[in-house]
């Protein structure tokens, strides 16, 4: 199973999410571990952003992001099921989801995959 850590930001650029989402859940990106380090994966509204991390481990890079501000779930990438996923909108959520494996349509905002995420059984 490979491992991935889920960021949550209070964060955004864009005025009508501030008014929509939740004050601590903005925006969501994800970091998936290879053998190399971690590779971050950030699905903005004007470009995807694609960075290289060095090799840390799971928790000190969760704790760092706690530290300046953000949410951190550390979780595995699970075997998606072999159909097409639901149709949405592209979005930072709907990025985290395909990445992560996950084919749940009511999950859309942040927050809910969040505490998806918090309930699930499978962490790293």
């Amino acid at each position: 199973m490979r491992r991935a850590i889920v960021v949550f930001s209070k964060k955004t650029d864009l005025l009508w999410l501030r008014l929509l989402l939740s004050r601590s859940f903005r925006h969501c990106y994800i970091m998936i571990e290879d053998e190399h380090g971690w590779t971050a994966i950030d699905a903005l509204a004007h470009q995807t952003e694609v960075s290289r991390i060095e090799r840390l481990p799971a928790e000190a890079l969760a704790k760092f992001q706690e530290h300046i501000g953000n949410q951190a779930i550390i979780t595995t990438i699970r075997e998606a099921p072999q159909k097409q996923a639901p149709f949405s909108l592209f979005t930072c959520v709907e990025n985290t989801k395909r990445i992560l494996g996950i084919h749940n349509r009511s999950i859309i905002t942040p927050q809910q995959l969040f505490n998806y995420l918090k309930k699930e059984p499978i962490h790293g």
